[in-house]
């Protein structure tokens, strides 16, 4: 391959002279005369090795076959399923709520379109406090013939005596004067008061001799000339300024926005300065904003009910030396954030509000920010919200204001829009329901019913209206409204459904995005049968997901997959979970960014981008959470194939894979009819086995059980012997942090924390061993606190395996052991992270334990001095009995250090001790914790101690190696206390005490 590197004469050599080269001298010719020609050889880059695959993954045939490699995957991210959250249902498949069935419909014209009354805004200033100013500005001062009395006596009482006497001066208009009125787009917000102040003026002042102009494009013109109330004339400039003529400019200057009409504005003062004029400037602007050398040519003064104005012309106010940004005005923050609920802003609505705030900083300035800042975009004399994420935070922003200000910002806002149509008002009144929630008044939460009521109306006129125009007019007032509301607006359901109404059609045929915010399971009974759910395969294929609809593609995406999935695609098409979904969009948004939601229709056409953070994602009847993996540290491999994400791990010689497998319903057809509904509620990876086991349902119907059955702690299984019965609660795999933290009060040093996964899930008794079955596999009774449904206690680990031998014997199929130290932890903390799975600290109403020594802050309780019944006290979030007091109970695993990282499938260190767990009645709460473990010699009867059973995929955790001795000789050479630890040894001493 010829490569360009730039030689001088490069135009006269190209591409296509390689190609003759190639013709006619052939690749070694070529590669002999790329330096001739400009260009350097390289070889072509060798094709990516194919990847090879077992035989026993290999797809069956099929038209995408290709597209599954079930090796390892390199330099590709791939995802899966870490999360799923129901999302409960309220009404069934195309079931209306009550409410629509209680609306009445519109009547015909509604709703109308926006009409042009809109109302005047308050004036900026009272009349009666401007004229006076006006007339300073546009007169001048005469002498009286009239004596000046008060001066004559100040001059007496001085001693002074007067060259000729003094006249009263009066003032009086100027018998010519200009008015020049900015009317530019950046002070629309006060058009409507410059338009204000010209009749007044003419009829207070009278037409002679006063020239009112008018400019939009500042001060180097064109203006236009009021000749009288109907007749107008149009100026190119103004050239001629006469010193006894004053002038008054009405504007900002460009101060608000523009930096280039300040210099506009500062040169036209220069030019009256010159001509002996220095005018004077009314300014809807506060001194804060103005630019210092504006008021060396100008006399400026606010125009602001809160800036006072001088009857006679004085000295303004000083300029500061850098003017502020407009942009960080806190008042109109202020202003903004109050107006959250709104759907639009008027200038009225604004200054209204402005005017009955009594928060320093609402002057005139903080009206204009707020209007001119980046968040509102204006649109025929009134202004919109810009960005919806700007508006969320508005509305996030609204409720740390007083309660008085935000409804007092709510009734302005309700009086402020009656001439607007009931749509808008309704969405409004909505809006402010929300956001008021509890201090809404009662006025106020009659007009959120009255709205609810109207949306609820449009809905079913537009499901029923016979009238092609009325329908038009109510799908283009749910499309503004698509526009209009924030995410959480959508929580309303009448509003939701008004607007999947309107877009029925285009959402069923995939060309219609859903509003953020708006959940379409809430809603979905609005398109009937178009709604019905079916089960959906999620597929990742690439760097995107796609919702294709089943069969399933467990073990090969072949014959029935979906012709879109690109089968030349070196990455394998996977499917990452089955869910229940209808024909329309499904949502989904970054999981770093949840508020930025987008939807996609199912199907090939819909594929949803990944993220590398990863995403959430709204199907029909759950949520679920999709996060990259990146290759664990104690796998060997990772990659994904037509079943799916997996791992392999290093196991002697070969190989041990674990697939993953997502939470949720196992929803494939392949799957088992019994467990088709019985959701997995944790993510983990899963020995392959164990899963494919799971999935034909030889785990959820297993052969010892008697009876099986679910509550609402989950899967359970019974077994009986000799009419004993004993329930075991199926544990699921998963992964789990074991030992405890640093900071766990009275932790023990053996308790390190270190990532734990289970990978074969286990059934574990619901209680300890109870004296009733001990009794009917044994023939007697060793306990010493006697009853049928007590724990059996004095056995020793070996008595314990004598009689599991004997019980697996005589009932068939069962292959019960005792659980590993990690699976009984695992179960003990059943989901949690806390010192106890009950929290931070038990009672005795929970445990059973001495309560004179209680865990941390906990209270004190009794102590009961001897064992309960099994299932006297509460069991934890798995169903399973006391796993913390009662009676310790034995593990299967010898005691040893824990080891450093993630381990799988923990067997427990090679030792000479057995472990104990989960404390007694006899001992302290802090020993009940669910990370402290103890030990003694298997063969050592100790008074305190029980068991609870297991079975399952587990096998018998391996034994150590052949150098050492056997389990029957372990406590060989042992006195029965050196292998008891010091809590054991303590509780001993009180048993024998009492």
């Amino acid at each position: 391959m010829a490569v360009g590197r730039s030689p001088p004469n490069r135009a006269a050599v190209g591409r296509a002279d390689l190609l003759r080269l190639l013709g006619a001298a052939g690749e070694a010719g070529l590669a002999a005369m790329a330096d001739l020609a400009g260009f350097e050889w390289r070889p072509a880059a060798a094709p990516p090795p194919q990847r090879q695959r077992a035989p026993e993954d290999l797809p069956a045939a099929g038209p995408v076959a290709a597209a599954v490699s079930p090796g390892a995957v390199t330099g590709v991210t791939l995802y899966r399923v870490t999360a799923w959250e129901s999302i409960p249902r309220s009404t069934a498949v195309g079931e209306r709520p009550a409410w629509w069935h209680q609306a009445r419909r519109l009547p015909p014209g509604t709703p109308r379109a926006v009409g042009p009354f809109t109302p005047a805004p308050e004036p900026l200033l009272p009349w009666r406090r401007l004229w006076p100013f006006l007339r300073a500005a546009l007169g001048q001062t005469r002498d009286d013939r009239a004596v000046d009395l008060e001066r004559m006596v100040e001059l007496a009482a001085r001693g002074q005596v007067p060259r000729r006497l003094p006249r009263r001066r009066h003032q009086h208009w100027a018998p010519a004067a200009r008015v020049i009125l900015d009317f530019s787009p950046y002070l629309e917000p006060f058009h409507a008061d410059l338009a204000a102040l010209i009749r007044p003026l003419t009829r207070l002042r009278g037409p002679l001799g006063l020239q009112v102009l008018a400019t939009t494009e500042g001060p180097a013109g064109p203006f236009i000339e009021r000749l009288d109330a109907r007749r107008f004339r149009t100026l190119p400039s103004v050239r001629r300024w006469d010193a006894q003529h004053p002038v008054l400019v009405v504007g900002d200057f460009g101060c608000y926005a523009d930096p280039d009409r300040r210099a506009a504005w500062g040169a036209l003062g220069a030019q009256l300065r010159r001509a002996g004029v220095r005018p004077v400037a009314l300014l809807p602007c506060p001194p804060r904003y103005w630019d210092p050398d504006l008021t060396r040519a100008y006399r400026p003064f606010t125009w602001d009910r809160r800036h006072r104005l001088p009857a006679r012309i004085g000295t303004p106010r000083a300029a500061p030396a850098v003017p502020a940004n407009p942009a960080e005005d806190p008042g109109a923050r202020r202003l903004l954030d109050l107006l959250a609920p709104a759907i639009r802003v008027e200038p009225a609505l604004l200054r209204a509000l402005r005017h009955r705030l009594g928060a320093p900083g609402m002057d005139v300035g903080a009206e204009a920010a707020a209007w001119f800042h980046a968040d509102l975009e204006h649109r025929a004399g009134a202004a919109e919200w810009s960005d919806r994420d700007r508006w969320e935070a508005r509305r996030a922003a609204f409720g740390g204001y007083p309660v008085a200000e935000r409804r007092l910002a709510g009734h302005l806002l309700l009086e402020h829009h009656r001439h607007l149509p009931g749509s808008v008002g309704a969405a409004e009144t909505v809006n402010l329901g929300q956001l008021l929630g509890a201090d809404a008044g009662a006025d106020l939460r009659e007009l959120v019913a009255d709205a609810a009521a109207y949306r609820a109306a449009t809905l079913r006129t537009l499901e029923e209206t016979g009238d092609p125009d009325q329908a038009r007019r109510l799908r283009q007032y749910a499309g503004r409204l698509g526009e209009r509301q924030p995410a959480d607006a959508w929580q309303d359901d009448r509003q939701a459904a008004l607007w999947v109404q309107a877009h029925r059609d285009d959402l069923l045929a995939g060309t219609c995005a859903l509003p953020p915010g708006l959940k379409l399971s809430a809603v979905d009974w609005v398109l009937a049968d178009a709604a019905r759910p079916r089960v959906w395969t999620l597929i990742q294929q690439g760097e995107a997901l796609v919702l294709m609809l089943n069969p399933p593609l467990f073990d090969a995406l072949g014959p029935g997959a979906d012709p879109g999935i690109d089968p030349a695609d070196p990455i394998p098409a996977s499917p990452l979970a089955y869910l229940r979904q209808t024909e329309t969009p499904v949502q989904y948004a970054p999981l770093d960014e949840r508020q930025r939601q987008s939807s996609a229709p199912p199907g090939v056409q819909g594929r949803i981008p990944l993220t590398g953070a990863g995403i959430i994602l709204h199907a029909y009847d759950a949520v679920l959470t999709i996060e990259p993996l990146t290759k664990p540290a104690w796998a060997q491999a990772i990659g994904r194939d037509g079943s799916g994400l997996y791992v392999d791990l290093a196991q002697g010689e070969g190989t041990r894979r674990l697939r993953w497998v997502s939470p949720g319903e196992a929803l494939g057809l392949e799957t088992a009819m019994e467990i088709r509904d019985l959701p997995i509620p944790r993510a983990a990876f899963w020995d392959e086995p164990d899963y494919r086991d799971w999935r034909h349902g030889e785990l959820a119907r297993p052969g010892w059980a008697q009876r099986i059955g679910r509550d609402e702690h989950g899967l359970w299984a019974e077994f009986v012997f000799k009419g004993i019965t004993q329930r075991m609660r199926w544990v699921w795999p998963g992964e789990f942090t074991m030992g405890s933290p640093d900071n766990e009060p009275e932790r023990s040093d053996d308790e390190r924390q270190h990532q734990v996964l289970l990978t074969r899930g286990l059934w574990l008794a619901d209680t300890a061993c109870t004296q009733a079955l001990w009794e009917a596999v044994m023939g007697e009774n060793p306990s010493r606190f006697k009853g049928a449904e007590r724990p059996v206690e004095q056995v020793d680990w070996e008595q314990v395996q004598a009689f599991i031998a004997r019980l697996n014997a005589a009932v068939p199929g069962l292959g019960l052991r005792l659980p590993t130290e990690s699976e009984w932890e695992y179960g003990c903390r059943a989901g949690t992270a806390t010192p106890f799975s009950f929290g931070e600290t038990i009672t005795t109403d929970q445990v059973n334990y001495d309560g004179d020594f209680p865990y941390g802050d906990g209270p004190k309780g009794i102590d009961r001095s001897q064992t309960v019944e099994v299932k006297a006290l509460p069991c934890n979030a798995w169903g399973l009995y006391q796993m913390h007091g009662n009676v310790w109970e034995w593990c299967q695993d010898w005691y040893g250090d824990y080891p450093e990282g993630t381990t799988i499938d923990p067997p427990g260190a090679p030792g000479v001790w057995r472990v104990l767990r989960g404390g007694s009645w006899a001992g302290e709460a802090r020993y009940l914790r669910s990370a402290f473990r103890d030990h003694v010699v298997p063969g050592f009867r100790f008074p305190l101690a029980g068991f609870r059973l297991a079975l399952g995929p587990s096998g018998r955790p391996a034994e150590p190696g052949s150098g050492e001795a056997e389990p029957g000789e372990r406590g060989a050479g042992l006195t029965p206390w050196s292998g008891v630890g010091q809590v054991l040894r303590g509780a001993w001493r009180k048993v024998l005490k009492r």
